[in-house]
């Protein structure tokens, strides 16, 4: 939902600094836009297993000082600064601001904490934005994007694809899955919808470290029943580094036809000039 929106950033030198929504960039497999070199920011408090994932699509920044980092990141020859969980930090101006919404969920309430999920009102998050991006289909994501094409932004539709590869590769297998991240259910459904067989189900708080008691208690419940322990590419990383490895099942988001074009067009029409 919007409460979970990554971003913020400060035109430094001839860096594009894009305000985007989860893994947006790491999942498309590609720098936004064409010829210059994407950096990603973490802030310090939230680095533990999100980071992982982003270098492998691009080199992250791990910093408590968010104008450090993104100069830090402009030394290293960034064109693209991408930072997470800075949507609402005005120490850094954003250039692009892409609202991500999962189209199943919406934005919940669309009441601000403590008593629903979002940190900001959605109006004033939508007047920050240039496009809303929807993922997967949904009667209350369809609401938010018609409030937000209504608002003047662009918006764009994608969905989650499970990687071919790990399919196959667990097909005719019985799962145990389990997933601590904002909804394990989804990543259940997921499988589920791959055509897989999951026989059980484990799930944990968002963010969740496993300690290795957690990681033996469910090694040996798979094993005693004879099935294959999967998990996230997020959960991947909070697994503790001497417990033998459950599988991965990695999704990928594919934009909608047009979207991917209408997406880079928005980047590159940003994008500072090299001089």
């Amino acid at each position: 939902v919007l409460a979970d929106i990554p971003a913020g950033h400060w035109i430094i030198a001839l860096a594009l600094t894009v305000a985007a929504g989860g893994v947006l960039f790491a999942l498309l497999g590609k720098d936004p836009v064409e010829g210059l070199t994407t950096v990603f920011i973490k802030p310090l408090t939230t680095w533990f297993g999100f980071s992982e994932l982003l270098v492998k699509a691009a080199p992250a920044i791990v910093a408590r000082d968010r104008i450090a980092g993104a100069a830090a990141a402009v030394a290293r020859g960034a064109g693209v600064i991408v930072m997470d969980d800075g949507m609402q930090n005005p120490s850094l101006a954003k250039d692009v601001v892409i609202a991500v919404v999962d189209a199943e969920a919406g934005i919940g309430n669309g009441l601000c904490l403590p008593a629903g999920p979002l940190r900001v009102p959605l109006s004033a998050q939508l007047r920050q934005a240039a496009a809303l991006l929807l993922i997967g289909s949904g009667a209350a994501g369809e609401a938010v994007a018609a409030t937000a094409s209504a608002a003047g932004l662009q918006v764009l539709r994608g969905s989650l694809r499970p990687d071919p590869a790990a399919v196959a590769a667990l097909q005719e297998k019985g799962l145990l899955a389990f997933a601590g991240i904002g909804r394990p259910a989804k990543f259940f459904r997921t499988l589920e919808e791959a055509g897989l067989d999951v026989r059980r189900r484990r799930d944990f708080p968002d963010h969740h470290a496993y300690s290795p008691a957690e990681a033996e208690a469910l090694l040996r419940e798979a094993r005693d029943a004879g099935l294959t322990l999967v998990t996230t590419a997020k959960d991947q990383v909070r697994w503790p580094a001497a417990a033998a490895r459950p599988a991965v099942l990695s999704v990928t988001l594919v934009l909608e036809a047009g979207d991917e074009a209408r997406f880079d067009a928005l980047l590159s029409a940003r994008a500072p000039s090299a001089t």
